[in-house]
C-alpha cells in the first residue's frame, strides 16, 4: 500500500492550514506518556510500533521542502522507520514527559522519516509508554491511539489515510455549502455584510502593552438550555455543538486577525466511523 501512495504522491501531500501554522513554530512536537496495565517486551513493543509504518501514510512519510511549492510536503517514504528506546526511572515520583525528555531525549528526524519516538519507561516495577511525535504528521488524538495499539493484541484496522483526507477536504471545500461559507467570509472580511449580520461596534487594534487578562463563567439557565436543545434538533445537531459554534461565531466577530485556533478543535474521527482509526493530523482551524 505505501508503495501505491509513493507512485501517486511523488511530490508529496499538501499541508493543511493547521499544519502549516504548525510549521511556523520552533519546536512542533506532540507527546504523551501511557501507563502500561501489563508488562511488554521491549522486543513486543518494537515489533507493534514498526508495524504502524505499513499501514498509516502520516507516519511514513518525509515533511521537507519541495522544488515548486512554497511550504513543506508530506512525501510518502518507504524507508521511514521509528524509533523505540528504553529507560530506567532513577526518581522516586512517577514518571513525567519534562523530566523524561531530559534522560531519554526526543530522537526524530523528520525530513528523514522518522516522525514517531516511543520511549519504554520502567519505574518501580510499573511500566510506562511516553509516545512522541512530529507535530505535522501525527496529533495527540493519534498518539493515544497509537498507545492503545502499541499495549494491546489488536490488530491494525485499516484506516483512512491522510492524502484521502486531504482530497475529502479540498472536496468539502468545493461543494454548494463550502462556497457559500466562503462567500459569507470574504463578505465578512469586506465589511460589506447585511446590516442584519453586523454586530454594533467598531473593531480596532488594541494596544496589547495596557492589556490584562482574567477568566469568565457563566452558568447557563435550564431554561435556555432547553431552548438551545430544542433548537438543535431543528438543525439535527447536538447542544453541545449548537453552543461550541456560537462561541466560535463570537470569538470570529471579536478577533482582530483574519484565522484563530480554538481549544475546542474538529476532528472528524469523532463524527464519522470512516475516520475512526485514522492517524495523522486532523484538527482543523477555524
Amino acid at each position: 500500500m505505501i508503495a501505491d501512495y509513493v507512485e501517486e504522491y511523488q511530490e508529496g501531500v499538501p499541508l493543511t492550514e493547521v499544519q502549516q501554522l504548525l510549521n511556523k513554530q520552533d519546536s512542533a512536537v506532540n507527546q504523551i506518556l501511557y501507563k502500561c496495565e501489563a508488562t511488554l517486551t521491549i522486543e513486543v513493543i518494537r515489533q507493534r510500533a514498526q508495524s504502524l509504518l505499513a499501514g498509516h501514510i502520516s507516519v511514513s512519510s518525509c515533511y521537507k521542502k519541495v522544488a515548486g511549492f512554497t511550504s513543506h510536503r508530506g512525501i510518502p517514504f518507504i524507508g521511514a522507520s521509528v524509533n523505540v528506546q528504553e529507560c530506567t526511572w532513577s526518581f522516586q515520583r512517577e514518571p513525567n514527559l519534562a523530566q523524561l525528555n531530559l534522560s531519554a531525549p526526543l530522537d526524530i528526524a523528520p525530513e528523514q522519516g522518522v516522525n514517531l519516538d516511543v520511549c519504554v519507561v520502567t519505574s518501580a516495577g510499573d511500566m510506562y509508554i511516553a509516545v512522541r511525535s512530529f507535530a505535522l504528521a501525527l496529533d495527540l488524538t493519534s498518539l493515544q491511539l497509537i498507545a492503545q495499539y502499541i499495549t494491546s493484541d489488536d490488530e491494525v484496522d485499516e484506516a483512512l489515510q491522510f492524502p484521502d483526507f486531504v482530497a475529502w477536504q479540498l472536496d468539502m471545500f468545493d461543494d454548494e455549502e463550502g462556497l457559500a461559507g466562503q462567500a459569507y467570509w470574504q463578505h465578512y472580511l469586506s465589511n460589506s455584510l447585511p446590516d442584519a449580520l453586523n454586530l454594533p461596534y467598531k473593531k480596532r487594534e488594541i494596544d496589547t502593552s495596557n492589556v490584562t487578562y482574567s477568566q469568565l463563567s457563566h452558568q447557563f439557565t435550564g431554561e435556555f438550555v432547553s431552548q438551545v436543545e430544542q433548537f438543535a434538533k431543528t438543525l439535527d445537531l447536538t447542544t453541545f455543538q449548537v453552543i461550541q459554534l456560537s462561541r466560535w461565531w463570537l470569538l470570529a466577530r471579536l478577533a482582530p486577525q483574519h484565522t484563530f485556533l480554538t481549544q475546542l478543535n474538529y476532528d472528524p474521527r469523532s463524527e464519522s466511523e470512516e475516520f475512526e482509526g485514522a492517524l495523522g493530523c486532523y484538527n482543523k482551524e477555524l
